[in-house]
């Protein structure tokens, strides 16, 4: 199998010292379609938030300004806002050694880290639905939940990531006689 990196993945890994490091950028299948459309939307939003305030402001000081459509309005500014950044500027970076597998999700250097250890880490799989049915990633049971990485990656890059890490963590010997299929929100 090429060295993930290559032949068109769009995720890269690096041996470090604490293990291999596999960083999947957010930026998907979509490519650069979800950020325009939501820069697009945003703008058309703060347009129409500054066309409602024109139309109050001149009626004066006894107009009645409804809180909840000012409040409306904050809210989907930080949502579509943290939508645009996350892809712009996040990225998924796996961490696997011998003796655990760490997920984190980062923006712009800063973020969350979740550990697993090997012990708890069964059934890795990868999940790849055509992307008209549903969502790809790499899925695996840690014991209380099933958890998945790497979900905006092609199906082609999802079996090599999921055979890349099984390697890794010597996961060879746990397949899942039942394959489940995902939760709603693992």
């Amino acid at each position: 199998m090429p060295e993930p990196g290559t032949d068109g993945f769009r995720f890269s890994t690096a041996e470090t010292p604490d293990g291999l490091r596999i960083v999947i950028p957010v930026r998907g299948r979509t490519g650069k379609r979800v950020p325009m459309y939501v820069a697009l939307w945003l703008a058309c939003w703060n347009l129409a938030g500054l066309l409602a305030a024109l139309h109050v402001l001149p009626a004066g000081p006894d107009a009645q300004v409804d809180q909840n459509a000012w409040a409306a309005l904050a809210v989907g500014d930080l949502v579509a806002v943290s939508i645009l950044v996350w892809y712009l500027g996040g990225r998924e970076v796996v961490l696997v050694n011998d003796r655990s597998l760490t997920v984190r999700a980062e923006l712009f250097g800063v973020g969350r880290s979740v550990r697993y250890d090997r012990a708890r880490v069964h059934h890795l799989r990868a999940y790849d639905k055509p992307s008209n049915e549903g969502w790809t990633g790499v899925l695996f049971d840690d014991g209380s939940r099933l958890r998945r990485f790497g979900t905006a990656l092609s199906a082609p890059e999802v079996a090599a990531l999921a055979e890349t890490v099984r390697r890794r963590l010597n996961l060879e010997g746990d397949a899942d006689p039942q394959p489940r299929t995902p939760l709603a929100e693992p």
